[in-house]
């Protein structure tokens, strides 16, 4: 049997391996108001459209059909609503997200901006939550991803959405973050780099720090936080580097060693 090189025993298979961030059930137990199927959850009868199965909207992705409905989809999420309505709303959209040809298509739509600008301007707990769940869950599941994602300062939104001090807010805003972040850092080892996707200092900052063992410290968030550096490290080499400082080293040990 031959030996095996420095680099073959260091490196492994499973070490470029990635698992999702947001929905990783080894993270965080799901939302008890989801089935186990994880279908989402709403009351069609106070939606003020009519809605459509996953399956439908997966058929019909390509469609005219589909326009009018994603139309009408779009302006109940933006019209003026009761907190049980706007939620009603958004579990709707939450639940046609399943696939990459429908995440595609509504990524890279006015939805986003409209999904961030309610994150940036909502005060309610619940809201924010779903809102951080349903931008998490589109980029984790699109495949093709425009500069204009990157542009619209969605990252910049999900740091600000980190100060909130509801914990599942938290929670749901770092998902979310490490979603778009890992998405971001596939971008940079390309031969030709948009620097449009190159991550902030205040994102990477954001990471680390909640990296840190302390009384206050939330551990679900420490474990979305390590997930979305697991993930990052696994794909790019260049987005990896920006991590690895001994703050990061020191915080990774503590964990360690816990």
């Amino acid at each position: 049997m031959p030996h095996k090189t420095i680099e073959q025993l260091i490196i492994h298979n499973s070490d470029t391996q990635v698992k999702p961030i947001i929905g990783n059930k080894e993270i965080e137990k799901q939302d008890n108001t989801l089935p186990v199927d994880r279908t989402v959850v709403f009351n069609p009868n106070t939606l003020s459209f009519a809605p459509m199965t996953p399956d439908q909207v997966t058929a019909k992705i390509d469609t005219q059909e589909i326009e009018t409905h994603l139309a009408d989809v779009y302006s109940a999420l933006g019209c003026n609503q009761t907190v049980n309505e706007k939620l009603n709303a958004l579990s709707y959209f939450e639940s046609i997200i399943i696939n990459s040809n429908v995440s595609n298509r509504l990524i890279n739509s006015a939805f986003m901006n409209l999904l961030s600008k309610q994150l940036k301007n909502v005060k309610s707990p619940m809201i924010k939550t779903r809102l951080c769940q349903v931008i998490g869950l589109l980029i984790r599941h699109s495949t093709v991803i425009e500069s204009e994602l990157a542009e619209s300062q969605i990252c910049i939104q999900l740091v600000e959405t980190m100060k909130d001090k509801n914990e599942k807010v938290k929670r749901r805003a770092i998902a979310a973050l490490g979603e778009y972040m890992f998405y971001a850092a596939t971008q940079l080892d390309d031969d030709q780099v948009d620097p449009v996707w190159e991550l902030s200092n205040d994102a990477i900052h954001t990471i680390i720090r909640n990296l840190r063992m302390d009384a206050d410290g939330d551990e679900v968030v420490r474990f979305y936080s390590c997930k979305t550096l697991e993930n990052i490290c696994a794909q790019s080499t260049s987005a990896g580097h920006k991590f690895t400082t001994l703050e990061t080293i020191n915080h990774l040990l503590a964990i360690f060693l816990h």
